[in-house]
C-alpha cells in the first residue's frame, strides 16, 4: 500500500470510486459530473489531494485544497473515498494523515470538512478523527425554488 500525491493517470478509476461512494437510490451522479468534480478539486493550486494505491490499483483518494476561512488560511477537505472491498484497513486514516502532515509543513493549521449529517458514516469518522462541529448549517438547493 502506496500514499503518492494524486496523479491525473487515475482519474478514471477515481471516477469509478467516485460513483460507488456517492450514488445513491435518491441521487444519482454520472461519469461527466464526477469527472468535472474531480478535475475541478484538481484544478486548485495548492492541492493537497493523495491516492493509495496497492498493485497500481487505486484504492482510496482524499482531495483537499487550501482555502481561506474566517480563521485565515485553511485545509478545506473536500472529499475522501475508498473502495468498498477495501474499507476498515485504515487507508482513509493514512490519506488524512498524509493530507495533514503536508498542510502543516505549509504553515496551514486549521482544517474545514462537510459531512452530510443525514448519515452516520462519515460524520463518526472524522469526530472520531478529532473534529469538531461548528454549529454552522449549511443551506442549499435549487434556484429555481427560491421565492423573492
Amino acid at each position: 500500500m502506496k500514499i503518492l500525491p494524486f496523479e491525473i493517470k487515475y482519474i478514471d478509476q477515481a471516477v469509478e470510486m467516485f460513483i460507488k461512494n456517492f450514488t445513491e437510490d435518491q441521487f444519482y451522479i454520472s461519469k461527466e459530473a464526477a469527472r468535472e468534480y474531480i478535475e475541478l478539486n484538481l484544478g486548485k493550486i495548492p492541492n493537497y489531494s493523495f491516492m493509495c494505491l496497492t498493485d497500481e490499483n487505486l484504492v482510496g483518494v482524499l482531495f483537499a485544497r487550501k482555502a481561506t476561512f474566517i480563521t485565515g488560511e485553511s485545509l478545506f477537505l473536500d472529499t475522501i473515498m475508498v473502495e468498498p472491498n477495501s474499507r476498515k484497513q485504515g487507508i482513509a486514516k493514512k490519506l488524512f494523515k498524509t493530507v495533514i502532515l503536508e498542510a502543516r509543513s505549509n504553515k496551514i493549521d486549521h482544517y474545514h470538512a462537510l459531512a452530510d449529517g443525514r448519515v452516520t458514516f462519515p460524520l463518526k469518522w472524522y469526530e472520531r478523527m478529532g473534529f469538531e462541529k461548528t454549529g454552522w448549517v449549511e443551506l442549499a438547493g435549487s434556484l429555481n425554488d427560491l421565492k423573492f
